[in-house]
């Protein structure tokens, strides 16, 4: 990231994005998996002066499949070893509100199960 009003190598987020989830109203296994798959090549988080961000997925949704500026109506955030898959959406004024979407249960470093809330 180069960002002029911060000192080189300040900021730090390490953050996998996409258009879309694999089922695009909803976030999916392989959501998931591309965050372990980039945690095992980039490692699991990156140190801050605010301490440790782990990696993590977005997932952008839709409601609607037509390709406009206005076809995004939200994102699934999803943090290295959280126990939660967050939805982000705005409402009528713009201004954006979470709500948990589903669990993730860790087994290893690489299995998991996940449970949709939504």
């Amino acid at each position: 990231m180069n960002d002029p009003r911060y000192p080189q190598r300040s900021l730090q987020y390490r953050y996998f994005l996409h258009n879309h989830s694999a089922v695009p109203t909803n976030i999916s296994d392989r959501d998931i998996r591309a965050v372990i798959k980039s945690a095992l090549i980039h490692g699991k988080s990156v140190e801050t002066k605010e301490g440790k961000i782990p990696v993590a997925v977005i997932a952008f949704i839709s409601n609607t499949y037509e390709p406009s500026p206005n076809s995004c109506d939200g994102f699934y955030e999803y943090d290295w070893g959280s126990p939660k898959v967050m939805k982000w959406t705005p409402d009528e004024h713009g201004v954006w509100h979470s709500k948990k979407a589903g669990s993730v249960t860790w087994i290893n470093e690489t299995e998991f199960q996940f449970e949709r809330g939504e």
